[in-house]
């Protein structure tokens, strides 16, 4: 049986999981896609998250200071 997906469950999936599909629950994948093929608001919610997920994977990590890799 598939679940009723609403707006704030979707923003929740998102928000938790990103904009990525593959990476959303098994079982809520299917009714979060159907609500996609049908909520502009949706949409406008993953192109949100699908920006976040872009920038996030653009941050790269601060290098370690010399001197803490000496005292490791």
């Amino acid at each position: 049986m598939s679940k009723l997906m609403t707006l704030t469950r979707f923003a929740s999936l998102l928000d938790a999981f990103g904009a990525e599909s593959s990476r959303w629950p098994s079982d809520e994948r299917a009714a979060a896609e159907a609500f996609l093929a049908v909520s502009a608001e949706a949409r406008a919610l993953r192109a949100q998250a699908m920006r976040l997920d872009q920038a996030l994977a653009e941050v790269r990590p601060p290098r370690a200071s010399a001197k803490l890799t000496v005292r490791m």
